[in-house]
């Protein structure tokens, strides 16, 4: 998927019409596939909870090691559709995001945060985009657990996505922008782990 990332980057970045290059080769199946599941298809969901199962128990004996334990693993893949939906309006009904040729765009220059750039939020598909995601897995943690801090505990490399979700949450006011105080990074550069047995 590479080349085709690559170049839909290159061409989204000189400003040209990314239209085609999303629909092509295995990036367009990519967007295809992920657009199916967030429309209930059961084979789909069926088949990403399958490799989401495989995938706990792989961290849960890796976490093991380091004598970690989680009690809920939990992420922005299982935001509910409705809770993206719920923050979208508050979005639009703030005049906070703007259609853009079937996508969903903040334009955060508007917004006196020109630095951030803009943002796409559901794309010309339909799908929701990671940042929305982020935003419906506050949303929902906040409504579940009322937390009085929320740690995102990520590498650096992620620090403007992060910025964007921060802002975001800011933006849609009231509640949400109470959340935001609370939601902080703790950056780290990559991390590699070593384990030594003596014999």
């Amino acid at each position: 998927m590479r080349p085709e990332e690559e170049a839909y980057k290159a061409a989204k970045k000189a400003g040209e019409d990314t239209a085609t290059l999303e629909k092509q080769g295995i990036l367009g199946e990519a967007k295809g596939y992920f657009k199916r599941m967030e429309e209930g298809d059961r084979e789909v969901l069926e088949l990403w909870e399958r490799f989401r199962s495989l995938s706990i128990e792989r961290y849960a004996v890796t976490y093991a090691r380091l004598n970690i334990e989680f009690t809920e693993y939990s992420g922005e893949s299982k935001v509910k559709r409705e809770t993206m939906d719920r923050a979208l309006e508050v979005l639009r009904g703030g005049g906070i995001v703007e259609d853009d040729e079937g996508a969903v765009l903040l334009d955060f220059g508007k917004h006196g945060a020109g630095k951030l750039g803009k943002a796409i939020l559901r794309n010309r598909a339909g799908t929701s985009n990671y940042l929305l995601r982020d935003v419906g897995a506050a949303v929902q943690r906040e409504e579940e657990y009322g937390f009085d801090e929320m740690l995102y505990v990520v590498m650096s490399e992620q620090e403007g996505h992060l910025k964007w979700l921060f802002k975001t949450m800011e933006l849609m006011g009231g509640g949400y922008a109470e959340t935001a105080k609370k939601m902080k990074h703790i950056s780290y550069g990559r991390v590699c782990l070593f384990f030594y047995w003596l014999v």
